[in-house]
Parts: structure tokens; C-alpha cells; sequence
């Protein structure tokens, strides 16, 4: 069953009291989460809080049902320069206090065009699916900091017909380019927004050369030192590099390491 289908709307109903990160909320009236469904979460909870512990990325929940976080890690990149106890205390008001007005209308719209590009999928496939963009988060001091973050559904509520929770990552971006993409994690496919339309893109495969390059790199050799590892002259390391900087449109190895760790290319 499709996702129009379930709550029995189409494209044009207006959403209300939706946040920028609303993504993948259908509708403004959620089906019925109860105390004992938030209760069974505490396993899921503390699998988080373990990986808070083995990652350098910020990992929070957003709660569609009571519009709020479940779950905030204490790594930096999202606090803002607050503690955890904070950001959850602000709820889904955390964004209109620590991003840019101009930067919220551009959230806005990217969720507006997320939401209609899974409006057709049924609600079970969307758990195959992840959202990734850059945005600026202000700073209680210093100047704002671009921040990637990813998004896809943790759980469904209990009747299987809406997200009840998604599951958010914030790390350094790979890109200083500002960007909405989505990704198909069990096909591997991804389309980009490009004047408010979702692009397929050509899938990237890696050679084993680039691979090597990017491992080494990622490890902080030198392109000498990178040469002398995979065999290769010098120059043609540099050469390779050029082309595999085309090729991910990034500009300096440090944001193609990134790029190939968060799209899954090693």
C-alpha cells in the first residue's frame, strides 16, 4: 500500500506546523504512538549511546509523533555550544534558534520536494532510503559552521503506516557546496536536486588504483608516498588524483576521503 494510499491525501493537501526537517511527514496527524511503544525504544536507546561512544559524528532522533528529539548525542558538531540537556529541552524550535532564516526557507523547500519524491513509494520502502545535505548551523559563539547531515527512518509506527522516527548523523562536510541528495541504500541509486527536480545520477564505481589512493591518503601519505605504494610514478599520482577530483566534484583529497567514506565507495 502506498503512502497516499494510507492517509488518504495527495500532493497538494498543505502541511501545517511542519519543521524544515519534516522530510519524510506525510501528514500533520500522526497514527497513535502510546507510552508502552516509547517504553520498548530503551534497547534501541542504548544501541545509540553505544555508538555515540565509537563515532566522531553526532547522532540524534527526530520524534515525528511528539515533534522533538528522542535522542541527542553529546558529540560538538550539533550542540551549538550547549549541552545535550538543552537541545532537547528546545525541541524542533532548536532550528529556527540555531539556523539562518534564509537557510530554513532552503530546508523548507528541500523537504517539500523530499516529501513529493516519496509520496508514491509504500511506506516500508522508505526505510531504504537516507537524505543527505549541507547546512550552516549558527553558534551561541564564534561564526556558523557547515555541517552535513543524513537522515532516514528508524522506525514505523506500530500500525506500519507513517515514520515515527528518523535517525540523524551531522559530520563534516565533504563539499562546501550546498546540496540535497538521496539515496537508495539497497540499489545504491542517487538522485540529486537540481532546480527543485531529483536528478538520477551516473552510479560512481571506484577502480582499485583510486581506492588505494584514497585509503592512503586518508592515512596521511604524501602523494610520494602514495606513489611509492601503488607503484606509480609521481606525476601520474597527481594525474589520477585530478581525475578522480572531476570526478566526485570535490577539490582537495582531504573532501574526496570524505566523500568516498560517506557514499560508501571503499
Amino acid at each position: 500500500m502506498y503512502l497516499c494510499q494510507i492517509i488518504g491525501i495527495n500532493t497538494k493537501d498543505k502541511m501545517k506546523n511542519n519543521t524544515p526537517f519534516d522530510f519524510m511527514v506525510f501528514s500533520s496527524l500522526l497514527p497513535h504512538v502510546s507510552e508502552t511503544d516509547y517504553q520498548q525504544l530503551q534497547l534501541v536507546i542504548a544501541s545509540l549511546k553505544a555508538m555515540t561512544r565509537v563515532t566522531h559524528r553526532s547522532i540524534y532522533v527526530l520524534d515525528y509523533y511528539k515533534k522533538n528529539f528522542l535522542y541527542v548525542s553529546p558529540n560538538p558538531l550539533l550542540l551549538c555550544g550547549m549541552e545535550t540537556t538543552e537541545i532537547l529541552r528546545l525541541g524542533f524550535t532548536f532550528y529556527q534558534e540555531f539556523i539562518d532564516a534564509n537557510e530554513l526557507a532552503h530546508l523548507a523547500s528541500i523537504a517539500n520536494n523530499t516529501r513529493n519524491f516519496f509520496f508514491n513509494f509504500a511506506t516500508e520502502q522508505l526505510c531504504d532510503f537516507s537524505l543527505s545535505c549541507n547546512i550552516h548551523l549558527l553558534q551561541r559563539q564564534g561564526k556558523p559552521i557547515l555541517v552535513n547531515h543524513q537522515l532516514t527512518p528508524l522506525c514505523l509506527t506500530p500500525d506500519k503506516k507513517a515514520i515515527w522516527l528518523a535517525l540523524g548523523f551531522v559530520s563534516l562536510p565533504e563539499t562546501t557546496e550546498k546540496y540535497a541528495i538521496i539515496r537508495n541504500n539497497q540499489t545504491l541509486q542517487q538522485w540529486k536536486l537540481e532546480a527543485q527536480t531529483w536528478t538520477l545520477c551516473d552510479k560512481l564505481n571506484l577502480k582499485e588504483l583510486e581506492r588505494a589512493m584514497i585509503r592512503l591518503a586518508s592515512r596521511g601519505c604524501t602523494i610520494e608516498q602514495i606513489a611509492e605504494q601503488v607503484g606509480k610514478s609521481p606525476d601520474t599520482v597527481k594525474s589520477y588524483r585530478r581525475e578522480l577530483f572531476a570526478r566526485l566534484g570535490v577539490k582537495n583529497m582531504n573532501e574526496a576521503v570524505t566523500y568516498c567514506y560517506n557514499h560508501k565507495l571503499l
